[in-house]
């Protein structure tokens, strides 16, 4: 017998404005996972599932390669985001796919939408590039990151520290049992110097004409509104 140490990635901080108006938050959605350990055949298994719900080559080709750097007894995603009706239709199922289940998790929104987009950014998923400049323990079980904004500029601040799950597996690097876990310590909320109100009101009012506006607190420098707007065509 031995143990392996199982990561438990964290919860992202959120992003607030000013006067602590939610501009960035995680909210809950489900996914489709996968424990190889439990699939007898796992090319039937895929091309099963395929037909219950949408699986795109790659969701397969993601698939096959977290496969490889992981241990036979993690649980794999392979679909994010299922809708309730795709949810509905692998419940009645589920019987068929031992190994596979859903299951719930954070995903980042932002209730303010296109308004904030060029201000707090997006994050999307970890690819190849990715991965090559980031820290392989503290992201292990991470899947998205900052791309661009604030969301890029704060990901240390954001992305918090792992926490992770001792469990003791046989010679065959199945689990047998949990020995311990150690909670994540989630990301830090940011708060942005932008004031939202004044923020719509400055993309209200360019009304779709071209344009660019900045506001400045006179006092301290700090800015408070930012706007850009193309013309429409």
């Amino acid at each position: 017998m031995c143990s392996s140490d199982l990561s438990i990635p964290p919860t992202r901080g959120l992003i607030f404005d000013r006067n602590g108006v939610m501009l960035a938050e995680n909210t809950a959605a489900f996914r489709l996972e996968v424990v190889p350990d439990n699939v007898k055949n796992m090319k039937q298994t895929l091309a099963a599932l395929g037909d219950v719900i949408a699986i795109s080559d790659d969701d397969i080709e993601r698939f096959e390669a977290l496969r490889k750097s992981k241990h036979s007894f993690d649980s794999i995603i392979l679909r994010f985001k299922l809708s309730e009706d795709e949810i509905a239709r692998f419940s009645t199922q589920s019987w068929r796919f031992a190994g596979v289940d859903v299951v719930p998790y954070l995903t980042r929104a932002y209730p303010l939408g296109e308004e904030f987009a060029h201000v707090v950014g997006y994050v999307g998923r970890i690819d190849v590039n990715d991965a090559q400049s980031l820290d392989a323990a503290r992201y292990d079980g991470t899947t998205h990151i900052g791309k661009t904004g604030i969301e890029k500029k704060y990901e240390d601040d954001l992305h918090g520290e792992p926490g992770f799950e001792e469990v003791e597996v046989n010679v065959n690097k199945k689990e047998i049992r949990k020995i311990r876990s150690v909670a994540p310590t989630p990301g830090k909320n940011i708060y942005l110097t932008i004031d939202a109100r004044l923020q719509k009101a400055t993309e209200d009012a360019f009304e779709g004409r071209p344009g660019s506006a900045v506001a400045i607190d006179p006092r301290n420098g700090e800015e408070i509104g930012r706007a850009s707007c193309r013309e429409r065509v």
